[in-house]
């Protein structure tokens, strides 16, 4: 699994704003938003997370806002 450390490379690997933005069913500015400001709404956790590992991805929960433990990122 590659590990992407940042909410832009979460939206890139995902297929970009675009694809997100059908994805989590919000405006393609919210998600640029999020790639701004580095932080993705806790509430797409699962379902980015489930596509992430589908691509052979894996992304830090605090991306998400979501406080992990001893530094797991799943």
């Amino acid at each position: 699994m590659h590990l992407l450390d940042t909410a832009g490379k979460v939206i890139d690997q995902l297929g970009g704003t675009a694809e997100v933005s059908r994805l989590t069913r919000r405006s393609m500015q919210n998600v640029s938003n999020w790639r701004l400001a580095n932080k993705i709404p806790a509430k797409w956790f699962l379902v980015m997370r489930k596509e992430l590992r589908r691509l052979g991805y894996v992304a830090p929960p605090e991306l998400w806002g979501i406080v992990g433990t001893n530094g797991e990122t799943e």
